[in-house]
């Protein structure tokens, strides 16, 4: 059997507790230029960062005989249905929203993650077989992929101009997504993950360049976007077009719409792989084993997060101050570190029982 790479834990750790940070900062952003940019700091590449692990996850969903694991995606639907019922009810409180059933073929929330892997999954066999075919007549691995890899980002890039979509299926996430989620599958199919993650220390030139751009990114980011950068800091949401730039001046720029969506997939790279080689490749304790139940803070965070708000939590919070931000900080981390707790993940454990028992190919080092 592969050996765990327990990093992909720590990381997984870590980056639910940025989603958990970014939701419970969300109701205020936008008011103060200190919480607004942390927002976005965060947004900027933290999705793009745990699509990546998903995709590299996702290896072993067609096994090394060519075998569809569909008891994998059956559980990506089971946990999508429960999530909507959940949010469902929740929502209704917190924003008074209505209706008779939870609508699963809209989503635009937080089970929008879920149903984007949902499509995503499915996709893998269609681009294998593609591949395959690539790969027969003019002989070549790497041709094949490239030819796919472009494909997806053209495809990508070209989908925030489709108009009247809306929130259907989550195609604009779906479509948005889909690189990051692709370049970590596939870089698990050639035994890259250590790269991808930043395992080795490169010291070539774009190794260091993608660290240093990382780093330059975050930095504007954090200072500049609250003043700078406001009619275009949609893109960070993977929305369409129509919702990127919403403010004067969005016909002038509707043709190059694209060149932002294509920055923020390199920037937001970059800054990813500076995060991975952040990470500590030892074991650690808590982050590795927030990790590892994943599942229940990403599902429960956000009921939680609505019950709050329903309550007035938010409203008593003020903005400006640094003390109600650690405050925020705070929450989010205890809540993460509860819903990570053994009672909790025993139930989930309960839930999941049905998709527990099925062989996996790990991907390996």
């Amino acid at each position: 059997m592969e050996k765990r790479i327990y990093k992909i834990d720590t990381t997984k750790g870590i980056l639910i507790f940025l989603v958990v940070t970014g939701h419970m900062l969300l109701p205020l952003q936008g008011r103060t230029r200190l919480l607004t940019n942390l927002f976005y700091a965060i947004y900027c590449f933290h999705m793009p960062a745990f699509v990546f692990l998903s995709g590299i996850l996702a290896f072993g969903f067609v096994n090394s005989e060519g075998a569809v694991q569909w008891k994998r995606w059956l559980r990506l639907v089971y946990w999508y249905v429960i999530f909507e019922v959940i949010v469902f009810f929740s929502e209704i409180p917190a924003y008074g929203k209505s209706g008779d059933f939870p609508d699963l073929f809209h989503e635009s929330g937080s089970p929008w993650y879920l149903l984007c892997l949902i499509e995503w999954y499915l996709m893998i066999p269609l681009l294998r077989n593609l591949k395959r075919r690539l790969r027969e007549p003019a002989g070549g691995e790497a041709r094949a992929e490239a030819l796919l890899g472009g494909a997806i980002l053209l495809i990508s890039l070209a989908s925030g101009y489709l108009r009247g979509v809306g929130d259907f299926l989550s195609l604009d996430r779906g479509f948005a997504f889909a690189p990051f989620f692709y370049l970590g599958y596939f870089l698990a199919e050639h035994r890259l993950i250590r790269v991808g993650l930043g395992m080795q220390k490169e010291r070539c030139r774009l190794a260091r360049l993608l660290r240093t751009v990382g780093a330059v990114t975050l930095i504007c980011v954090f200072l500049f976007l609250f003043d700078r950068g406001e009619a275009i800091r949609n893109v960070f949401f993977g929305t369409w077009y129509d919702r990127v730039w919403e403010g004067p001046g969005q016909q002038n720029h509707w043709h190059m719409l694209w060149v932002f969506r294509l920055s923020w997939y390199l920037l937001a790279s970059a800054v990813s792989y500076l995060f991975f080689c952040s990470i500590p490749q030892g074991r650690g304790a808590l982050p590795e084993r927030v990790g590892r139940q994943t599942l229940p803070i990403y599902i429960l965070h956000r009921p939680i997060r609505d019950m709050l708000l329903a309550a007035g939590f938010f409203d008593s919070i003020n903005p400006g101050s640094k003390q109600s931000l650690a405050l925020l900080l705070l929450c989010s981390f205890a809540l993460t570190w509860l819903l990570s707790c053994s009672p909790v993940s025993g139930l989930f454990a309960v839930l999941d029982a049905p998709f527990r028992h099925q062989k996996k190919e790990r991907p390996s080092r």
